[in-house]
């Protein structure tokens, strides 16, 4: 523990694992450590003195206090897990591994020109298409830029094939502003 006005360390708090990071929580005088493996340390900032090791997702990399939600976030890296431990009773986790099913891309906003990839060509046939909410088709694309100032502003969904036979197009949606 460190004062921060003296600059001084004014105690030392001992773990079995090298803390990674820590994040404070001004509220309750708690800090929050992840130490390597799968666990978050709560330290009494009153005490100065560990209260409880949490078991978190593997490998807890970042760490977030909330105090609009009384709740620390844990990032873990080793299987795209978030941790959420509820503050006001220190080490009683709300929810565990929410897991992120693979990479889900954002929607791409748009101004004027869309740009489709260098490369893209037709796959059995079929071009890569605009679509409107609805599902029509609104627009063929082409490799390079394309000009989509002429559409109404709103979401569209870019739709590609996906080459292998029997699978479902690749879709990503597009939101056109003005």
């Amino acid at each position: 523990m460190i004062d921060g006005s003296g600059d001084s360390v004014i105690a030392t708090v001992q773990c079995d694992q090298p803390p990674r990071f820590l994040c404070y929580d001004s509220a309750y005088n708690r800090v929050y450590c992840s130490i390597s493996g799968s666990y978050v340390i709560v330290i009494d900032g009153t005490t100065d003195s560990i209260t409880v090791a949490i078991h978190v997702g593997g490998g807890p990399r970042g760490l977030c206090f909330s105090p609009a939600h009384d709740r620390v976030y844990v990032a873990n890296s080793m299987g795209s897990s978030i941790s959420v431990i509820r503050n006001s009773a220190p080490g009683i986790e709300e929810s565990f591994g929410l897991k992120v099913s693979g990479f889900k891309p954002i929607a791409t906003v748009v101004r004027g020109v869309l740009f489709q990839p260098l490369g893209t060509v037709p796959i059995r046939g079929q071009s890569p298409c605009l679509l409107d909410a609805s599902g029509r088709k609104v627009l063929d694309l082409k490799p390079g830029p394309n000009n989509v100032r002429a559409l109404a502003p709103g979401a569209y969904f870019v739709r590609e094939a996906s080459g292998v036979e029997r699978e479902a197009s690749r879709v990503r949606k597009v939101v056109v502003t003005r």
